[in-house]
């Protein structure tokens, strides 16, 4: 994959929009093989994820969303899926293809080690 298309794909990311712009995410880009084998059983066993030459991991962190969207629930579920649809729009456009890929759910102390 051309590096400068990761970077544009990555800078229309940048700009997705979120519930108040609070962005509550971080991605983990994976470019090496052996660590994208490693995803695959957080992964549900989709071996497709150790083939694809990158791996883009959304993070979300509930505590920085916005926490009363529409009076009632935090915004993390639609914030990411609006920087997913983002993320797969720009990369169409860079002639590549993108696949969702369900992945297990860890949580995190702050944006560091995962907790149990």
């Amino acid at each position: 994959m051309e590096k400068e298309a990761l970077a544009r794909v990555l800078e229309v990311c940048s700009y997705a929009p979120s519930a108040k712009n609070l962005q509550p995410w971080r991605l983990v880009i994976v470019l090496d093989p052996a660590i994208r084998e490693a995803l695959v059983p957080a992964c549900r066993g989709q071996k497709f994820i150790a083939q694809a030459p990158v791996v883009i991991a959304f993070c979300g962190k509930e505590e920085d969303a916005y926490s009363t969207m529409g009076g009632y629930w935090n915004s993390l579920a639609v914030d990411l899926a609006i920087l997913l649809d983002e993320m797969s729009l720009a990369a169409q456009s860079e002639g590549l293809g993108t696949c969702w890929g369900l992945a297990e759910v860890l949580y995190f102390d702050g944006w560091g080690r995962a907790g149990s």
